[in-house]
């Protein structure tokens, strides 16, 4: 009985990772027929659309900056979107009792160290 069941798993398990081998990718191709993969390439385009779109948001916000304070100002508020995104599919992908589970003050740890090579150089802490 035991033995069939470790069966029928291990053929559960097989059988999910060959129906998801189709949608795996290495190096933007997709493993089970070597052509491009299109999630790569939508998820390029999304990127550029967001660098874009942050871009013309600082350029309006800011008019009479630099080029360099633009470029350092859109690389900080991407970087603080991008950082946003990465927690709320963190708090989907452990659901709301591992959200509960973290404490603040692991949030702010993990954050310090995700914005350590971005953050602002006048913060003592970092």
């Amino acid at each position: 009985m035991l033995d069939r069941a470790a069966a029928r798993i291990r053929a559960e398990v097989n059988g999910s990772l060959f129906a998801r081998l189709h949608v795996l990718c290495d190096d933007r191709k997709l493993l089970d027929s070597g052509r491009d993969c299109p999630r790569c390439g939508d998820r390029q385009a999304s990127s550029r659309a967001q660098r874009h779109a942050v871009a013309a948001a600082v350029d309006a916000a800011m008019p009479g900056a630099s080029e360099a304070e633009r470029r350092t100002a859109a690389e900080q508020q991407l970087h603080e979107s991008v950082t946003a995104r990465a927690w709320t599919k963190a708090r989907e992908w452990f659901g709301h009792a591992g959200a509960r589970l973290m404490t603040a003050s692991a949030k702010d740890g993990v954050r310090r160290a995700v914005l350590t090579g971005v953050h602002s150089r006048a913060d003592p802490e970092v």
